[in-house]
């Protein structure tokens, strides 16, 4: 597993401070969240701490639970795009390195369509990621959820078109 990035681990502390404000706002400590929300107050420590996850269904629970309007969850989906933008950029490195290392050892074949397409795809969906990182920034409407499925989908992909697959061409005759 990868570690997190700076940007990620700053979202994900700014997720759980946004917690322990709504939590102190409505009047309860971490005991009394932690049993409206069916977690122990460790847990509950660890969120605000930014040191723990938690599903999207406790960040819905504890958002409608203290009133904070749509905020933690859109903190939740928030933290959940960066992540994937993370682990994309992660695949689309380590697709390109794969690439350069194969040219490298083989110079006269060249790259595997299904690689050159996952690249190109890539490409379009930093692109998009682009612009949704444009609106987020102006407050405009974005869709957390299309732009997370499509960056999932990216990276699934990617590992398997140009990861995880073996590459035999300059194999032949070795030992």
């Amino acid at each position: 597993m990868t570690r997190e990035s700076a940007h990620v681990t700053a979202q994900r502390a700014e997720l759980g401070k946004r917690l322990a404000e709504h939590r102190e706002r409505n009047g309860l400590n971490k005991t009394g969240l932690a049993e409206r929300l069916f977690y122990d107050r460790t847990s509950i420590s660890k969120l605000e701490a930014g040191q723990q996850s938690a599903p999207r269904e406790f960040w819905c629970e504890a958002d409608t639970l203290l009133g904070a309007d749509g905020e933690l969850v859109a903190g939740f989906d928030a933290l959940t795009a960066a992540k994937a933008t993370d682990a994309l950029h992660d695949v689309l490195t380590t697709a390109t390195l794969r690439i350069a290392q194969a040219r490298a050892r083989i110079p006269s074949v060249p790259a595997n369509p299904d690689q050159v397409d996952a690249v190109i795809e890539l490409e379009e969906l930093s692109r998009a990621l682009t612009e949704h990182n444009r609106r987020v920034l102006m407050g405009e409407p974005t869709d957390w959820a299309e732009i997370t499925k499509r960056l999932n989908q990216a990276a699934t992909i990617c590992r398997s078109r140009v990861i995880a697959e073996p590459c035999t061409a300059g194999d032949r005759g070795r030992s």
